[in-house]
């Protein structure tokens, strides 16, 4: 699984309502075993749903690729609003100092 750690802990409580969502049969108990231990999880989707590890892993995947693009995003936009305030500061300072040069 090629998941940013950080971007899960950051979303957590949306990716544990997915989780419960998509697959009914996982209890909180089973959540919280989790722990981000991706083999724990597949294991118990393997034993509630009958999943191969293949599929297993499949299905964690496309959910938690949601999950990533997400974060990537947020990141993106964050970036994005700090360059226009940057920008915006820029242009402030040069319009101070075409006023005190005119």
């Amino acid at each position: 699984m090629n998941f940013n750690a950080d971007v899960l802990k950051g979303q957590w409580t949306e990716v544990k309502g997915n989780f419960k969502q998509k697959w009914s049969k996982l209890t909180d108990n089973d959540i919280g075993d989790f722990e981000g231990n991706f083999d724990t999880l597949k294991g118990k989707l393997q034993q509630l749903y009958g999943f191969s590890k293949e599929k297993a892993s499949s299905e964690i995947d496309e959910l938690l690729a949601k999950f990533k693009t997400t974060g990537e995003e947020a990141k993106h936009d964050a970036t994005d609003a700090a360059n226009r305030k940057v920008d915006s500061a820029k242009a402030k300072v040069d319009q101070a100092n075409t006023k005190l040069n005119s």
